[in-house]
């Protein structure tokens, strides 16, 4: 095995420390102003924009001929959410293709979501790297729903009819990814990167909307990413902005008519802003991450359906990682538990969702 070589969070290739130390310091100080100038102006870009539930560590690099495996299982309770109207509902107004008919049904609508992610990442050289995410969704919806006058509104009748309480299975969108990283030193990490996502089944539920019981989005995307870390000179941890933009595909879907049409989702923009510090064998982070998208299409016709989101992500770990600093070691790994919490929301359901991930190299 070839083994990697860590700085005080994160894993370097072979090299880039002394390569960093070996800059004089003039040009050292300036370079880290320069940087720092750019992280300081994606933070801006930021928070201009609007983050969500993208996650920093998804970009950490590996050395070349090294692989990283990932495996994490999480689990969201879904009772409220905030609608289209900007207010805090149940979970069943959000679901509704419109609240305005909130007042036409009575009931409650409640989901749970588990999800098991696996990732396996190869460094193809010290400065580019390759992953593929496959997720696997369970989502089971209890449902008490029922239209006051079914006779008046066929379309809503056949609306909450397919939000009856079930459990759909099956695969979530793969995700692969292309990551680059033209600048590391011991103070400062820049990635761009590339990918795509899609999903090797057929869209074949009832689609009501972004409410929709659904395994995955209903349509694939391509996307663009930029990854700026900062490791401070005072403390094993490290700083970390990033930024996603995603542009989505057209695909189809059945509405609760039974009419087959085509659906164009949004462009969206993820982005994170996070600290994680690694004082030993344990390791936290806190992060906060948004989501903004504007309108999808269906059939053409724009469905006035944005999304944002403001998500708290917290974890905790252990681990023997930080061990790869001294020497290599048989059995590399770290454990962690997350937790992400919505804060903020516009037609989205409000998350509580714990996780457990699982993280090796070899």
């Amino acid at each position: 095995m070839k083994p990697p070589v860590r700085c005080a969070a994160g894993l370097r290739p072979p090299g880039d420390a002394a390569r960093g130390r070996a800059v004089s310091r003039p040009r050292l100080v300036a370079g880290r102003f320069a940087v720092a100038g750019l992280g300081l102006a994606l933070l801006g870009f930021a928070l201009a924009t609007l983050p969500s539930a993208a996650r920093a560590a998804q970009d950490d690099f590996v050395p070349g001929g090294i692989f990283r495996l990932g495996l994490s299982a999480s689990s969201d309770t879904q009772t409220k959410a905030v609608a289209r109207d900007s207010v805090n509902h149940g979970l069943e107004v959000y679901a509704l293709p419109d609240p305005g008919d909130a007042g036409k049904v009575s009931g409650t609508l409640s989901r749970e979501i588990h999800e098991t992610d696996l990732q396996l990442q190869l460094g193809l050289t010290d400065r580019w790297n390759i992953s593929v995410t496959v997720p696997y969704v369970q989502a089971t919806q209890h449902s008490t729903l029922r239209v006051k006058d079914p006779a008046a509104n066929p379309a809503l009748t056949a609306a909450v009819a397919a939000l009856n309480s079930r459990t759909v299975s099956g695969m979530g969108n793969l995700r692969f990814t292309s990551l680059h990283r033209p600048v590391f030193t011991d103070a400062n990490g820049f990635i761009w990167g590339w990918g795509f996502t899609e999903s090797p089944e057929r869209n074949s539920g009832v689609y009501t909307g972004t409410g929709t019981l659904q395994t995955r989005d209903p349509f694939g995307t391509v996307f663009g990413l930029i990854h700026y870390t900062h490791y401070p000179q005072w403390a094993r941890g490290r700083f970390d902005m990033r930024l996603e933009y995603s542009v989505s595909l057209i695909d189809n879907v059945n509405l609760p008519t039974g009419q087959r049409v085509s659906i164009l989702g949004p462009p969206g923009v993820l982005s994170s802003v996070g600290w994680e510090h690694e004082p030993g064998a344990w390791i936290y982070e806190f992060r906060v991450d948004q989501r903004t998208t504007l309108q999808s299409r269906l059939d053409g016709e724009s469905q006035s359906d944005p999304i944002k989101e403001w998500i708290f992500h917290a974890k905790l770990g252990y681990g023997n990682l930080i061990e790869l600093e001294a020497a290599p070691i048989r059995h590399p790994y770290q454990v962690s538990l997350t937790w992400d919490s919505t804060f903020f929301a516009y037609n989205a359901p409000i998350r509580d969702r714990w996780g457990l991930l699982y993280v090796t190299y070899f």
